[in-house]
């Protein structure tokens, strides 16, 4: 007949007989020899798209050849085609890299910035092609068949990715076995997504430290610095709490630049604010109890081409002695002739910090045998500094001296665990007419350098 058929890509001499416009027949040896060479036509000359989501478990995205892969048989069936990338990578229109400008978390690529690296884009392994075995896993496709799907591997760094709004273009050359030049060169549209919410560790706000956008720490606090760790604020972020970092904002007041809290050195979140300055010409802007701007940002996967996770509050500092309770019962208040000392026990002071657990204003005692001696284990609290007793108002101030025990104004009742403080009346020749109402003040100092006071009323009695 006159068809020609091949089951396989090669070449095949053919003669060709044929009739002379005279009337005469060229064969056998007239007849000529042609060469007709049978390749694969592939129905198409695309390959799929690449699109890639920023994750930490999965950093591979495999392209397969599809149609095109028959075109690229060898001379046997186990002669494997290869790939390559062919020029540079460009935006998915075609245009250079360095001919637009993306702007991340405040931060210029490409024309107007920082020059773009490829391998913040993606890498081709170019050293195989890949099959997928029984389990459904990709693996080398050396020594597999043609016949056999193959599937062309690009890797992805998730610490260096750049996810964009527009994507971007990699021509991949495709060559037989042993060829010098590709028979196939492909353009490949790649898409980078940012991570999806799921994927990235939750940064986010213990939310009942905030009233809205404040929050308050009360920290460590040793008389001259108060330390806090901003970490606190935030839910548990394991080993990515490494890629959170935190600034302040420092306002320039009156031509005073605010000091930094946050310190250079050490565990990162840490803060060191002076403590309140009780001088009549402090201004205490920089102390406990003022308040500033923080801001936090998580760079996910530790990745500056994604856009940062950005948290802002109001931090106040403040006292965690000064924020509880400090309070005179009715029964501290006492009354008496002042010849006598006029006693007021501690044990009528309720004294409780901000989260609700009572404190020791002084050494407390306990019994031992018929006396009560010091209890070695229930000391003044720590973050108290000093507690002192002040005369609080004129009454008290012409009237009332308070008694010296020995140089302290407290002394142990010798009747049960509490110290006491006592006023006498201050010595005078003329005779009380009236009862006087005196106003006594307990003023106690904590470690934040803030006061708290509580006031009991004595009445000298005429």
């Amino acid at each position: 007949g006159n068809t020609i058929k091949a089951e396989k890509a090669g070449s095949l001499n053919i003669k060709v007989n044929y009739l002379l416009v005279n009337g005469t027949v060229a064969e056998a040896a007239a007849a000529k020899t042609i060469t007709v060479t049978f390749i694969y036509v592939a129905p198409s000359t695309t390959l799929g798209d690449v699109e890639w989501t920023v994750n930490k478990t999965n950093a591979d995205f495999f392209l397969p050849l599809g149609d095109i892969q028959a075109a690229l048989a060898g001379s046997t069936d186990t002669d494997l085609p290869s790939v390559a990338k062919v020029g540079s990578i460009t935006w998915a229109d075609g245009k250079a890299l360095t001919e637009k400008t993306i702007t991340v978390n405040g931060v210029k690529y490409g024309k107007d910035g920082t020059a773009f690296d490829e391998n913040w884009i993606t890498t081709i392994d170019a050293s195989t092609l890949y099959v997928k075995n029984s389990a459904g896993q990709y693996v080398s496709a050396a020594g597999s068949k043609i016949q056999t799907p193959l599937y062309i591997k690009f890797n992805f760094d998730y610490t260096k990715a750049f996810p964009a709004e527009e994507s971007y273009q990699i021509v991949l050359g495709l060559k037989k076995a042993g060829a010098t030049v590709n028979a196939f060169e492909i353009p490949v549209k790649v898409t980078i997504k940012s991570p999806a919410e799921s994927a990235v560790t939750p940064f986010s706000r213990l939310s009942a430290y905030f009233v809205g956008d404040n929050a308050v720490a009360y920290g460590s606090a040793d008389g001259t610095d108060v330390t806090y760790n901003l970490f606190k604020l935030y839910k548990d972020m394991g080993a990515e709490k490494t890629n959170v970092a935190f600034t302040e904002t420092l306002h320039e007041i009156d031509g005073h630049t605010c000091t930094p809290w946050i310190t250079t050195t050490g565990v990162a979140g840490d803060i060191s604010v002076e403590v309140y300055d009780n001088a009549a010409d402090a201004d205490n802007r920089d102390n406990v109890y003022s308040t500033r701007e923080i801001q936090a940002a998580y760079t996910v996967f530790g990745n500056v081409h994604i856009a940062k996770i950005v948290d802002k509050f109001n931090l106040t500092v403040k006292s965690e002695i000064k924020e509880g309770a400090l309070e005179a019962t009715a029964a501290a208040n006492a009354s008496g002739n002042g010849v006598s000392p006029i006693k007021v026990s501690l044990k009528n002071i309720t004294a409780k910090d901000v989260y609700g657990e009572a404190y020791n204003l002084t050494q407390m005692y306990k019994k031992s045998g018929a006396n009560y001696v010091e209890d070695t284990t229930e000391p003044m609290d720590s973050r108290i500094q000093s507690v002192r007793v002040v005369l609080a108002d004129d009454n008290a101030k012409e009237y009332l001296a308070i008694e010296d025990h020995g140089g302290n104004q407290f002394a142990p009742t010798e009747t049960d665990a509490y110290s006491y403080f006592s006023v006498v009346k201050k010595s005078a020749e003329t005779a009380l007419q009236n009862d006087v109402p005196c106003k006594v003040s307990l003023v106690v100092l904590d470690k934040w350098g803030a006061t708290t006071t509580t006031t009991v009323t004595i009445t000298l009695k005429k």
